[in-house]
């Protein structure tokens, strides 16, 4: 994962990020959404260094020793590759250094691969939150993973 870089998202990458966002979700987040949690929150992008390309992001925040998933995507053409388990791994290591041990975010019942991919990274259904998607209607998994304490 040499050609895989991650920093912080700044407001410079929202133009490449808008275009992953509607490619990924058909509810997909407005630019002033990432606004937000650019400028209060923990933003992450993933960059191939080999194209100078933003190929996936994550949106989070930390609330003393719990981190909340608001939004992660890879881009279409990068996912399959472990990618999304290398960035959110990587995620998870860096805020488990700065105390975090609880895990929490949302996806959708029928999104099979995420909710694996989140399996493998220590995930377990907390409980479903009914007509948690608006576009379209789906009920969501809460998930949470537990680190350390």
């Amino acid at each position: 994962m040499d050609k895989f870089i991650i920093r912080k998202m700044l407001e410079s990458d929202l133009d490449e990020i808008i275009q992953i966002e509607k490619r990924v979700f058909p509810d997909a987040w407005e630019r002033e959404m990432f606004y937000s949690e650019i400028r209060e929150h923990d933003s992450k992008v993933l960059i191939d260094t080999s194209k100078s390309k933003i190929i996936g992001y994550i949106c989070g925040w930390k609330i003393i020793d719990e981190y909340l998933i608001n939004n992660v995507a890879i881009d279409l053409p990068y996912r399959k590759k472990g990618l999304g388990q290398y960035f959110l791994s990587e995620i998870i290591s860096e805020q488990i250094k700065q105390g975090v041990t609880k895990f929490f975010l949302e996806v959708r019942v029928t999104n099979i691969g995420a909710i694996n991919l989140y399996k493998k990274l220590g995930f377990k259904e907390l409980r479903v939150r009914k007509k948690y998607y608006k576009d379209p209607v789906e009920d969501a998994f809460e998930m949470g993973a537990f680190y350390g304490n």
